[in-house]
């Protein structure tokens, strides 16, 4: 009777992996391209791919389950994978604007800017209508620092759909970076109105505000951008700076503390961080900023030059000439340092050496350390 049992068991078994194998073989390609679709727009991306895998093993001549595939391994940052299905999507359907222009965005993000810029030229050759390869074509001269042409497709793109925010934000930074920083409000003042929770135009109008001096405003907008996306460390380090930059350091520390543990290894919070510190005193835990902050970026002077007035201000007078030598390395133009350095020698008696570095910091326009040297017959 067991016997009996587990034999109906195992053809039952069997009789349902048939069924899903029919079942399997039964959907079309097209079938399987749309069960991609929907687990694509559920955000399973790995179904998605499995799926677009079936339809295309149907049908491996349709340029348009490529194109999707590509798009889902572009969405998970596979950009070569992403760049063959697109390619091969082009291959097959090489009158459609549509793969070139997602072909575009995967060399794009894998930093191949020129490469990126064709593939657009050629989407827009294709379709002149095509909105979105003018704003990815402007993203891409952004990115090279050719923000005048980035401006001239982001405007193309808001002539074409002025509906889309994205289009206006970017255009605001373009502007930004022309040190337009009005006209840059005027576009995220835009972006706002299309989309009043688009976090990033209100931390880009903070930056703009910021750099017009309108500090309140720069954090009114920050606080709201940290409302909308809470865990940019970005934001809070920005946040912080204006802060610092109105004398609020307590605010400062706490925002850059956050900012910290959001995003332990950025050198900039620990180098700003220190700033705080080494204004309320200290010192110690300046340089111990000051110091993270070398570890993470051991080529900017700047980090090396404020250790060493922290150490000159805790009386570590060598250690402080050490940190300046260093800074004066990394960057032999930094005015400050060479006053600062000679300054140490003075008070190490080495006045020779003292005069040498006034007038290193006097030949490059600061020659008030110089004045005094003289003034008090240290240098002649």
């Amino acid at each position: 009777m067991k016997s009996l049992t587990a034999a109906l068991a195992w053809l039952l078994l069997c009789s349902a992996a048939y069924s899903s194998d029919q079942t399997h073989t039964a959907l079309s390609a097209e079938d399987w391209y749309q069960k991609g679709m929907a687990h694509s727009n559920a955000g399973q991306y790995h179904r998605a791919i499995g799926d677009y895998s079936h339809a295309i093993r149907l049908d491996p001549e349709n340029g348009r389950y490529h194109n999707s595939r590509g798009w889902i391994y572009h969405t998970l940052g596979q950009y070569i994978r992403a760049i063959e299905d697109y390619t091969r999507a082009i291959q097959l359907a090489p009158d459609s604007a549509d793969p070139y222009n997602n072909r575009g965005l995967s060399y794009q993000k894998s930093g191949q800017y020129l490469r990126a810029i064709a593939d657009y030229d050629q989407a827009l050759r294709l379709d002149a209508q095509f909105a979105e390869a003018y704003y990815n074509r402007g993203l891409a001269f952004k990115n090279m620092d050719q923000p005048e042409k980035a401006l001239a497709d982001f405007a193309r793109a808001i002539q074409l759909d002025p509906t889309n925010p994205r289009f206006y934000r970017n255009r605001g930074i373009a502007y930004k970076k022309l040190g337009k920083y009005q006209q840059a409000i005027i576009n995220y003042n835009q972006a706002i109105r299309l989309d009043p929770s688009y976090g990033r135009a209100y931390f880009n109008r903070g930056v703009a505000f910021k750099k017009l001096g309108r500090l309140q405003d720069a954090i009114t907008d920050y606080t709201q951008a940290i409302r909308l996306m809470p865990d940019d460390a970005r934001t809070y380090h920005n946040r912080g700076v204006a802060y610092k930059n109105l004398g609020q350091y307590q605010q400062a520390l706490e925002d850059y503390n956050t900012s910290h543990r959001l995003d332990p290894n950025n050198a900039r919070t620990y180098y700003n961080r220190g700033n705080v510190y080494s204004r309320l005193g200290q010192y110690q835990r300046a340089i111990g900023d000051y110091s993270e902050a070398i570890r993470l970026d051991p080529h900017e002077a700047e980090p090396y030059y404020r250790r060493g007035v922290a150490h000159k201000n805790s009386g570590r007078p060598h250690q402080a000439l050490r940190d300046y030598n260093i800074a004066l390395r990394l960057d032999p133009k930094k005015v400050e340092a060479y006053n600062r350095r000679g300054m140490a020698y003075i008070n190490f008696g080495d006045y020779e050496q003292a005069c040498r570095n006034f007038r290193k910091a006097c030949e490059l326009r600061d020659c008030a350390y110089l004045s005094w040297s003289k003034k008090n017959e240290y240098c002649r």
